[in-house]
């Protein structure tokens, strides 16, 4: 069952903030913030990651706001793979993209690592960990550089 992304190991950083009813998200995706500050289901063309959403868009509670784990260094989180990858691919210290689709065939919209991120920039995470094949998971850390909090290349937000 695709469960997106969970964190692993580390001391993540919990932070309740505000979304918007047009962003819509599951629990386990990858979020980025938008230009006005909310939180948003990640893409790809983002210039960096905030962290993992711990409910749903549509559950949120009090209305408008999400729980978003953000990974300070050293953080780890469980990533699902993708449909079909092989083994061979995931290789621990492989860099890989991060992203959002289908892969289950049963409506399930989660964020799950790919080998399709071509450009460097796209690669947000790396293997740490050995591929769960029961699970059809594996264990990633996340690109610093590409945060929005902890990153080495941008101002941190309060």
């Amino acid at each position: 069952m695709a469960q997106g992304l969970t964190p692993a190991r580390g001391a993540w950083e919990m932070r309740l903030l505000p979304t918007t009813s047009s962003s819509t998200f599951r629990k386990g995706s990858l979020v980025a913030l938008s230009t006005a500050r909310n939180v948003r289901l990640y893409d790809s063309a983002d210039s960096g990651y905030l962290g993992i959403a711990m409910n749903a868009s549509v559950d949120s509670l009090p209305a408008g706001k999400v729980v978003v784990a953000i990974p300070r260094p050293g953080c780890t989180a469980y990533a699902d793979c993708f449909t079909g990858m092989a083994t061979s691919v995931v290789s621990i210290g492989q860099a890989m993209g991060l992203c959002v689709g289908n892969q289950s065939g049963d409506s399930t919209y989660l964020s799950f690592i790919t080998t399709l991120a071509t450009s460097v920039f796209s690669r947000i995470a790396t293997i740490v960990g050995p591929v769960d094949s029961a699970n059809s998971r594996v264990e990633i850390a996340f690109v610093q550089n590409e945060a929005t909090f902890y990153s080495t290349s941008s101002v941190s937000l309060a």
